[in-house]
């Protein structure tokens, strides 16, 4: 980090790691991360919550939505443990826990790194809350952590 508070580009730790490219479809989501906020589209016409973000509901296809802050909080619903690296960037990362989490919100559901978790002590259904990760000047990642009890 910079003395600004801002992670640190040259030489960073975070040099290697694939990194999302914002599109049309999902700038806003990221935005939202950058300011350490989950929020989800939400339809204007049938009030489901979705994501990935996109540009029609995948329920009712209406393009109308709004950008709605959700919870953070949900529950692993699958999980993996990697153990051989694909990418140099997580070799001394491995074992390493992702999962894909279902949010307390209802039938959404997203993938991250599970963090500050032993991988063994990962179980189905432990109550996990969202982090956010700053990893480069305009990229915020969400992960999880288990929540507090």
């Amino acid at each position: 980090m910079t003395q600004t508070g801002k992670p640190e580009t040259r030489f960073s730790p975070y040099a290697g790691l694939p990194l999302p490219q914002p599109s049309w479809d999902n700038y806003k989501f990221w935005e939202y991360c950058k300011a350490h906020e989950l929020r989800l589209q939400k339809c204007s016409g049938c009030g489901e919550l979705r994501y990935y973000p996109r540009p029609a509901c995948p329920e009712c296809h209406s393009m109308e939505f709004e950008w709605t802050k959700v919870s953070g909080k949900g529950t692993v619903y699958s999980y993996t443990i990697a153990h051989h690296p694909v990418l140099p960037f997580f070799a001394d990362k491995v074992p390493l826990p992702v999962g894909v989490i279902k949010l307390d919100e209802g039938e959404v559901y997203m993938v991250g790194r599970l963090m500050d978790v032993d991988p063994g002590d990962v179980k189905i259904g432990m109550p996990v809350q969202v982090m956010f990760e700053d990893v480069a000047e305009d990229i915020t990642l969400p992960q999880w952590r288990r929540a507090d009890d």
